[in-house]
């Protein structure tokens, strides 16, 4: 197909429709992108969707969550969307669990194998995250003067 003569579309759903039913191939299509048609998710303005109240405790325990985990593999100026987006499920998953363990606290019956799914599940998204304990940078203190420091004597 002639170049001057490509269809300029916006929007998704006309290029899915023009590849199936008009016969064209992917780069017979020019494809235009607004900014503007973006999510606020995806500009950063948002952390869920709408309709998802970001005020309840759940929200702000995954938000707070998420911000931890974007920190630890060096913060947002530097993830790619391939980790940000393994961070929220890794978020979402934490918070599962925590509610699960909560429910196993108040007593309610635990699907324990469902639990050690998640539980699993969540250990490898985290590695593959890159989130991993960092040892502590600790001085050349001996047990006595750690313990010194620490409590003070009493004299």
């Amino acid at each position: 197909m002639d170049v001057t003569k490509r269809p300029i579309l916006h929007g998704s759903a006309v290029l899915i429709y023009l590849l199936l039913f008009q016969r064209l191939q992917l780069h017979d299509v020019i494809v235009v992108t607004n900014k503007l048609a973006r999510t606020r998710v995806t500009n950063g303005k948002a952390m869920f969707l709408d309709g998802v109240d970001g005020r309840t405790l759940a929200a702000r325990r995954y938000r707070d969550l998420f911000n931890s985990f974007v920190s630890d593999i060096g913060g947002m100026e530097i993830a790619s969307e391939a980790q940000l987006q393994l961070a929220r499920r890794c978020a979402a998953m934490c918070c599962q669990a925590e509610l699960m363990e909560a429910e196993f606290i108040a007593g309610v019956d635990m699907d324990l194998d469902g639990y050690l799914r998640l539980v699993g599940t969540l250990s490898r998204a985290l590695s593959r995250l890159g989130v991993e304990r960092k040892p502590r940078d600790v001085d050349d203190l001996s047990l006595d003067e750690y313990i010194e420091e620490q409590c003070g004597e009493d004299d």
